[in-house]
């Protein structure tokens, strides 16, 4: 041990000092000279012993086993007969264990001097360990949150302005257990929002259930959401059934399409989620849960409440933190870095190597994507199948089987179909160059007329090109993308028009 000298500590007072630091050590310290005699002890020690200092005093390290001090040979005597250190676990005659660590202190001439002990009792070494243990498993903790959030690029990939705002309040959210409303169209991931808040929550190791409500008949909500006892009804499973709520436990119980819910079922929503209490059918006894409640809709959830679909004050208690998810078209910013992030798991799954080229690019740039980022994970899957090669074209065989119910008919570059009044010319029709002209229908407003020509000449040049978009776009001296837009615009008159 060393003091500061620029403290101008006398040598009275760093003895003094050095006895209060060793008294106050929280350890057993234990010394003995060359014959075994005790010649320094703290108070810790007399304590584990049970005994004053004075008789602590009286112990001998070469005797204290027989006398039944000790349970085995004390380390001490080990210490001064081998002259190295040891270290061992050993019991008082009182039955109190202790882990200690003796050390050899030398002479000038190579002898032991003294052997010096400290030790824990084992209780405070136990409880050090189980420290440790709560370190190790915080740790634990950290390293699997840090997975599931490396396992969750979705929304920490976007740049878009709202999906930013969402995904900071979402995080807020998950800190809590105030219950979250996720509003958004069909295909915008209100699901894997809601896994994600579960995945970095307090509940990130319990169950996540999600469940949709639209799919659940009318007349098996409660068995599903509650449970029953064996024997409640006819057709009953003979060990009963568990129930949504049981299930989901102390984790999250996400119900999508929340809307679909009866209005007596929401009623009895609302019990549990302001009591945590429900009875399975058939039992008169009350359980109870700790779920945490997600919900999500694709529907106007105020406008059903004021229609009477909806009670007003379920909508209260599930609108604590409302979530808005956008559409994939107000954000377009994201569309390519998913599109990528799906061709990167679709490669994986098959080993293959596959990009995509500019064409395939522009279009999901221009694409309105409907059916939002499920309809843009089947679009790059079904390019994966059916591409032959390393680099994933947009080819007439790929857009005659695009989407049906995107387009509301298929997509054929190559047999664009036409209207009545803007149809192909006969045979006495005239020609220019390789292209058809169309026949103008004169009773058309100007800007219909305008548009059905726009459609008639380019579906005829993409035609000519073999349904090569970037050759037709040459041809045509405009963009790739601005080439797309009119597709897609001709494809969503012709819906109209159906």
């Amino acid at each position: 041990m060393a003091f500061n000298n620029k403290k101008n500590f006398q040598p009275n007072d760093k003895l003094t000092l050095t006895e209060k630091f060793i008294e106050n050590l929280g350890a057993n310290v234990f010394v003995a000279d060359k014959t075994g005699d005790v010649i320094f002890a703290n108070q810790n020690s007399a304590d584990t012993y049970q005994c004053t200092l004075d008789e602590l005093f009286e112990f001998n390290a070469f005797t204290m086993q027989e006398k039944g001090y000790t349970d085995r040979q004390p380390a001490v005597k080990e210490v001064l007969l081998e002259k190295k250190e040891i270290k061992r676990y050993i019991k008082t005659g009182k039955d109190i264990g202790m882990i200690i660590s003796c050390k050899p202190i030398f002479d000038e001439n190579g002898d032991v001097e003294y052997a010096v002990a400290t030790s824990y009792r084992e209780e405070d070494f136990l409880y050090l360990l189980n420290q440790v243990d709560k370190q190790k498993r915080k740790l634990q903790e950290t390293v699997a949150y840090l997975n599931k959030l490396r396992q969750k690029p979705f929304f920490i990939a976007s740049s878009n302005e709202k999906m930013k705002q969402m995904y900071a309040l979402a995080q807020k959210s998950a800190s809590m257990d105030s219950a979250v409303m996720i509003y958004g169209a069909s295909g915008t991931g209100k699901e894997v929002l809601a896994n994600y808040i579960h995945s970095i929550s307090t509940r990130q190791n319990e169950p996540f259930i999600p469940v949709n409500c639209a799919a659940i008949p009318t007349e098996l909500m409660e068995s599903e959401f509650f449970g029953y006892e064996k024997g409640s009804f006819t057709g009953a499973c003979e060990n009963g059934r568990m129930g949504l709520f049981k299930a989901a436990s102390d984790g999250t119980l996400f119900l999508d399409e929340i809307g679909e819910l009866t209005l007596p079922m929401q009623s009895k929503l609302l019990r549990v989620l302001e009591s945590g209490e429900y009875k399975r059918i058939g039992s008169n006894k009350i359980s109870t849960t700790n779920a945490r409640i997600i919900g999500a809709t694709n529907k106007d959830l105020w406008k059903l409440v004021q229609d009477g679909g909806f009670r007003k004050d379920l909508y209260y208690r599930l609108n604590v933190i409302p979530l808005h998810l956008p559409p994939l078209c107000e954000r377009r910013e994201d569309i390519l870095p998913l599109a990528y992030a799906f061709l990167n798991k679709f490669n994986t799954k098959m080993g293959t190597k596959k990009v995509f080229s500019e064409d395939a690019c522009d279009f999901m740039q221009s694409y309105s994507w409907p059916g939002n980022i499920r309809e843009l994970k089947n679009f790059v899957e079904r390019l994966m199948v059916i591409s032959t090669g390393t680099i994933l074209n947009l080819t007439k065989e790929y857009m005659s089987i695009f989407d049906t119910e995107t387009f509301g008919q298929d997509f054929d570059v190559n047999t664009l179909e036409h209207s009545e009044t803007a149809s192909l010319p006969d045979a006495d029709a005239a020609e220019t160059g390789s292209y058809k002209m169309m026949r103008i229908d004169y009773s058309l407003p100007y800007k219909e007329a305008l548009r059905r020509f726009e459609q008639e000449y380019t579906g005829h040049v993409l035609k000519e090109c073999g349904g090569n978009i970037s050759k037709a776009a040459k041809v045509l001296n405009m963009q790739r993308s601005s080439l797309y837009n009119i597709l897609n615009r001709a494809q969503n008159a012709r819906t109209i028009e159906k």
